[in-house]
Order: C-alpha cells, then sequence, then structure tokens
C-alpha cells in the first residue's frame, strides 16, 4: 500500500517549517476482529533538565519566515526548527509489521504515509508562536495555535506522561534517571515527580515514586492515579490517592507477580496503563526478542500484589485493517495504550509504527486488527466532543502545551516522538490507511497527549 502521498512535498514543507494535511475530518472506524499484538521504539529521553532549545536544528530551503499576528507583525527565523532526520529509504527505523502482511514503510511505499496536501502550506503562510511562551520553532497550520499552560522547574523536569482525574491534571516528570533502574553515575537520581495540577496549572501537590516514570492513569473506579516506572527493567508499580493528605503516606507500591508460564515472561519493563470496563491493563515493554512473550497484561490487584495475567503475545494474530486473513505480528515495543471511540483497547506499538485494536481484552472473545502507519505514534487521543481541552507535553522542552483549535469529533490525533522519522510533529490519523497529516512541527519531544472534552 502506499505510505506517503508526497514525500518530497513533505520534506520541502519540514524544511522551510510549514505544515501539511487538510484532513480534519472523522478518521474511518476499526473494527478488529482477530487476534495480535504490536511493539515500539522506546521514545522516552532521559538526561538533566530539558533544554527548550531545539538539539536537531534544521536547515532552512531557502529564507523562509512565517508572519506572527499581533500589534506588530514580525517575521520569525525558522532556521531552528527541528530536522526532519527522514534518510532516503524512509526507514521508520523499525522492521515493522514485517509479518502482519500490512508492512511498515520502505524505500518502495515511502511515498504514501503523509498527506499530500503538504504543499499548500509551503504557499499558505504558518502561524508563528508569538509571546505565548511557546519556542520559535514550533509552526502551526493555520486554524491551530499553541500556547504555554505548565513548565517543570529545577526540582522536577522531564515531564512524559498526563492525565486528568475529572479535576485535576497528572504530570509525570522523570528527572534525570536511567530507564531500568541501573546506576546512571554522576548527576543521575533514583526517583521521579507526580505533579497534581489544578486546570490553570497550579501546582496542588507533588509526589515521589522510584525510578524513571513512564506510564500515568487516573483509575476512575478506584479514584486513584497508578504509575509505572523503568520501562526497560526493574519495574516498578505505584498507587497514589489523592485522598490521602500526607505525599509519602499516599504512594503504595505493589509486588509485580506475573500469572501463568514463566517463559512468557517477556524480560522487560512495564510502560503505560489504561482502565477499560473496570479492568486494569498495562503494556510489557523492551521485550527481549524471544517469540512467544507477553507484550499487554490484565492487571489484578490483592492488597500489595499486582498480579499480570498476559492478554496479547508478542506473535499473536491480527487482522490488517483493510485485510481479511490474521497474520502473527512480531512485537517489538509494546509502549502506550488508549481507548477508541468504540470502545477498543488500542496498543501503541511504537518502534513497529502500529496500532493493534483489541475488542473485548482478556475475554474468550477477545480479537485484534492492527494498523500500520506513517511513523512512530505516540499516545493517539480520540475527539469525542467539538469542545475541550488538547494538552501536549513535551519533556525536552521542559513544558506542556495546549493545542487550541476548531475539533472534529471523530477525528484521531497522534503524538510523534523525537527519535521517529518525522519528530516533534502533532498529526492526525486516517485509520483506513495509516496516513498522517501534520497539524504542528518543531516540537523537541513530544511524550504524552491527552483530549478532555468540554462537560
Amino acid at each position: 500500500m502506499n505510505y506517503v502521498r508526497n514525500w518530497s512535498a513533505l520534506l520541502t514543507l519540514l524544511a522551510v517549517a510549514g505544515c501539511s494535511g487538510d484532513d480534519s475530518s472523522p478518521a474511518g472506524n476499526t473494527n478488529p476482529d482477530a487476534a495480535a499484538e504490536g511493539g515500539q521504539a522506546d521514545a522516552t529521553t532521559e538526561g538533566g533538565q530539558a533544554d527548550a532549545t531545539p538539539d536537531r536544528p534544521m536547515e532552512a530551503a531557502g529564507d523562509a519566515t512565517a508572519e506572527a499576528s499581533g500589534d506588530a507583525a514580525r517575521e520569525t527565523s525558522l532556521d531552528g526548527a527541528p530536522e526532519a532526520s527522514v534518510d532516503a529509504a524512509g526507514d521508520t527505523g523499525a522492521d515493522a509489521g514485517s509479518d502482519s502482511g500490512d508492512a511498515g514503510a520502505t524505500d518502495s511505499t515511502a511515498e504514501a504515509m503523509v498527506d499530500s496536501t503538504a504543499e499548500a502550506m509551503v504557499d499558505s503562510p504558518a502561524e508563528a508562536m508569538v509571546d505565548t511562551g511557546v519556542p520559535a520553532s514550533v509552526i502551526a497550520e493555520p486554524g491551530y495555535s499553541v500556547t504555554l499552560w505548565a513548565s517543570g522547574t529545577g526540582a522536577y523536569f522531564n515531564p512524559d506522561s498526563i492525565d486528568y482525574d475529572g479535576v485535576h491534571y497528572w504530570v509525570g516528570y522523570q528527572n534525570k534517571t536511567t530507564k531500568d533502574g541501573s546506576d546512571g553515575g554522576a548527576g543521575f537520581g533514583t526517583t521521579s515527580t507526580i505533579v497534581e495540577y489544578a486546570a490553570d496549572a497550579t501546582v496542588m501537590a507533588m509526589y515521589s515514586m522510584p525510578g524513571h516514570c513512564d506510564g500515568l492513569r487516573f483509575d476512575p473506579v478506584g479514584h486513584k492515579v497508578w504509575a509505572t516506572s523503568n520501562e526497560d527493567g526493574s519495574p516498578h508499580l505505584v498507587s497514589i490517592d489523592p485522598s490521602v493528605a500526607d505525599a509519602s503516606a499516599a504512594v503504595v507500591e505493589y509486588t509485580i507477580v506475573l500469572a501463568g508460564d514463566a517463559s512468557t515472561d517477556h524480560g522487560g519493563g512495564y510502560d503505560d496503563v489504561r482502565f477499560l470496563n473496570g479492568s486494569m491493563f498495562i503494556a510489557a515493554s523492551n521485550p527481549s526478542g524471544a517469540a512467544h512473550v507477553q507484550s499487554l497484561d490484565m492487571v489484578t490487584i490483592n492488597g500489595t500484589t499486582a498480579t499480570f495475567t498476559p492478554v496479547l503475545y508478542t506473535d499473536s494474530l491480527a487482522i490488517p485493517v483493510g485485510g481479511d486473513a490474521p497474520k502473527p505480528l512480531s512485537l517489538t515495543d509494546p509502549d502506550s495504550i488508549a481507548v477508541d471511540d468504540q470502545g477498543h483497547l488500542v496498543l501503541v506499538s511504537q518502534g513497529d509504527s502500529q496500532l493493534i485494536f483489541i475488542s473485548n481484552p482478556g475475554m474468550p472473545s477477545q480479537s485484534q486488527s492492527v494498523l500500520t502507519v506513517a511513523t512512530q505514534p505516540e499516545d493517539p487521543v480520540w475527539i469525542t466532543k467539538a469542545t475541550g481541552r488538547m494538552l501536549l507535553v513535551d519533556g525536552k522542552a521542559n513544558a506542556i502545551y495546549e493545542i487550541h483549535t476548531t475539533f472534529t469529533v471523530g477525528t484521531v490525533f497522534t503524538a510523534i516522538p523525537y527519535d521517529s522519522t518525522l519528530p516533534g510533529i502533532l498529526a492526525t490519523v486516517d485509520l483506513t490507511s495509516g496516513v498522517l497529516s501534520p497539524k504542528i512541527i518543531g516540537f523537541n519531544n513530544p511524550t504524552g497527549l491527552i483530549f478532555v472534552p468540554s462537560p
């Protein structure tokens, strides 16, 4: 299948710091039928406090500038926008979907996964973010704008994941920690910071957890926030009870036990958490490479013991979207987890550039389908209401941004992290083809994305 409708136009677009895509209409529904799973490349960064200056400068094609609105319009040089980093073959950085039948982009298919309206943005000046606390490298398609919502500090930095509990927002700051719990040496710490924010970004509380926090999710039934750390190995799982006044006492750590055959232990860490129909699911990240190991587990809590029961394996079957026969996957990097507008659990296999749609997870009637997208996705979100708040976490910029636009119900957005072939982008996803339509470019490393519908 085609993956980039106009690859050369996209490269030109990125070079002049424009964005493409008029694909803001609702994406097609995906109906899972057969079993599958996916992998993902680790997009999480380590290191100290993030530098808001882009670290992947892009060379501008010509003297491109963008007009900015304000009392006195100014021209913003686009030479500092992040580099596109797309090689000649259009490699996605993973042998994505090699067994799925709907494989990732190669040099012969790389001309189809990004919307062909990219050229339009070259002729239609993008909107530069002026006096909003947003770097000039962040360039939005007309109709979109970005403002700074919150920033990390010297005490907590390198934000990664984000969620909403119905009143407050929660952000996991990784600080400077290793992803496998090992000793990083001088300058490295051993804990992450979970910050609870009011709607206006006022800090309400801070909590500490061991390791490198990557997954963070609110349980609407149990009314606790759950967090994972060390996605590459030696993982931790904790819950936070916001009703407990003492921040230390509010955090409870759990002993992780894998149910079933020990040979299915993936040997890595755990990443995102998601709640669906009263059940808790967790992504088994950084699998060892064995043919048949866990990639998605259902979690049962008993006291301070968390029992993980695999519901999806690295070689499970899935029907490619648009296909009719299930094929085995070869997942390498299970990462984030979403819930789509049809109530399916969606596992993101980031390094494989795949979305696995799971119907009735953990039930006898469970089935899966798989969609290969243009490049590595992160935290896809479904727009369920025309009004709401979208927040994007940029770890390397040490910032959380608010995205402003007129939302269309059914549209699917995804962040694209810094180690993708199209880094630092917010895009929409066509769920029938996997085509991406960039809406905002120039972020440093977008790693978290949520949409909160208006009441």
